[in-house]
């Protein structure tokens, strides 16, 4: 996962809430629409799950590994076994507060964390060997966005004001800023594969632009990403997903495709063999007070738009990360009248995964 698009901002809370049984409502009323093609499992088949925590989930891996933020702290999970696991709240030591944004197959994970107890500011990149470990924590302030199998993260640091994005070898500790290198040129890293292949955007001379950096000797070199979509996440093939002209859309990497989408909206994730995509989509909103709803869809169109969960009047589901099985997590907005003091929670949606 990889830069997470969310439209709203989630205020930090330091203590966990529960949900009392005075603030079980109806269930959902508004419908999700019943749009399911060849090839994926249709909205039927997916059980909506929510923890009752501020907060959201951001990747998954192969096993089932769910990452995210829970009260303002890293936490992991992993799904499966027949009942709803525990969230495990992951260490933030140096900082106080962190959120969790990727998982690699083999349970490394990155972030940020920051010694800010109430907001989000003065983030630092971080990454955790496994989920009980202590962070390694880069010394300027930014974000890690994703890692691959092999170890080797991305994100951007700040640099005489302006982000830079970078790459991290954690074992070797190398790092390194990416091209362009010129004062004043921002950039940012969003995701990489495992053949080391970097999707994020950077100011070419132009302004910022969907951009790919690859090795090239003991460098790298970018490439301005054509077809006008703003790539938000990369596949182990070099495909990417993401937006054009605010529709979900993907590209490999140079011509950009339109999922079969109703309206505004974005593909968010992919999962590692390129097969399933998850995202959100407004225009498939059937009415108050539903705004988007999340959806799992192939590249060659097929969409499913998720369910809600059970308990709860929901507005707002984002899909945010996908695994190979159809495993979706992400994050869903309940009426805050129902939920006070909440005002977003992780959810999972599971096919049978």
């Amino acid at each position: 996962m990889r830069g997470r698009v969310i439209l709203g901002a989630l205020p930090l809370l330091a203590v966990a809430f529960g949900c009392s049984a005075d603030r079980v409502v109806s269930p959902q009323l508004a419908r999700v629409p019943q749009v399911s093609r060849a090839g994926l499992p249709a909205s039927s088949a997916y059980t909506a799950t929510g923890y009752w925590v501020e907060g959201w989930f951001a990747d998954v891996n192969g096993k089932n590994q769910i990452v995210g933020m829970a009260n303002g702290r890293p936490v992991s999970t992993t799904w499966g076994g027949g009942t709803t696991p525990p969230l495990y709240y992951m260490a933030t030591t140096p900082g106080i507060t962190g959120k969790a944004v990727a998982v690699n197959t083999h349970g490394m994970i990155v972030g940020a964390i920051t010694s800010n107890c109430c907001m989000w500011a003065d983030l630092f990149p971080a990454f955790w060997l496994d989920q009980y470990s202590y962070p390694k924590v880069l010394s300027d302030t930014g974000e890690a966005t994703d890692v691959n199998d092999m170890g080797h993260v991305v994100g951007y640091v700040m640099k005489r004001g302006v982000n830079r994005a970078f790459f991290w070898d954690v074992k070797a500790g190398n790092i390194e800023l990416l091209p362009p290198s010129t004062r004043g040129r921002a950039s940012l890293a969003r995701a990489i594969n495992n053949d080391q292949v970097i999707l994020g955007e950077a100011d070419l001379g132009h302004g910022m632009t969907t951009v790919i950096w690859r090795r090239s000797g003991t460098g790298w070199t970018v490439k301005a990403v054509t077809g006008g979509i703003f790539g938000l996440d990369l596949d182990n093939g070099t495909g990417i997903v993401g937006h054009t002209s605010n529709t979900a859309s993907f590209g490999y990497p140079d011509h950009a495709g339109i999922f079969n989408v109703l309206g505004f909206s974005y593909a968010q994730a992919v999962s590692p063999n390129a097969s399933l995509v998850a995202g959100f989509d407004a225009g498939a909103a059937t009415g108050w007070p539903v705004s988007t709803v999340a959806f799992i869809a192939d590249r060659r169109g097929n969409t499913t738009y998720l369910p809600w969960p059970v308990v709860g009047t929901w507005r707002d589901g984002f899909g945010e990360g996908v695994n190979d099985c159809g495993l979706v997590v992400g994050t869903g907005y309940p009426l805050s009248s129902n939920f006070q003091p909440f005002s977003a929670q992780p959810l999972v949606w599971d096919p049978g995964c």
